[in-house]
């Protein structure tokens, strides 16, 4: 796969495009093609250092668009609870 790794804290410079082996994912995760990756501010922050110690080399970014999962995913992997607690 192809990623931005941070080698070194500091500036933009810092981040250099790289080709890394296909992550494996473990027997509750999903593994899915990201088509994009955004940079916020956390990124921006993270590659300065301040945000404390950076375990280096680092994959920022998590602000993904995913095309499709790329192995077949049993359906209720698929599905979401969602439960919202309202205050009174």
């Amino acid at each position: 796969m192809k990623a931005v790794v941070l080698r070194a804290l500091g500036g933009p410079a810092n981040l250099v495009l790289e080709e890394l082996p296909d992550p494996k994912p473990a027997r509750n995760e999903v593994l899915l093609r990201v088509r994009a990756c955004g940079v916020c501010y956390h990124d921006v922050i993270a590659r300065r250092g301040d945000l404390g110690p950076v375990p280096l080399p680092a994959v920022l970014g998590h602000e993904v668009v995913p095309s499709r999962p790329s192995r077949r995913v049993p359906h209720r992997a698929r599905r979401r609870e969602t439960r919202h607690r309202t205050s009174n």
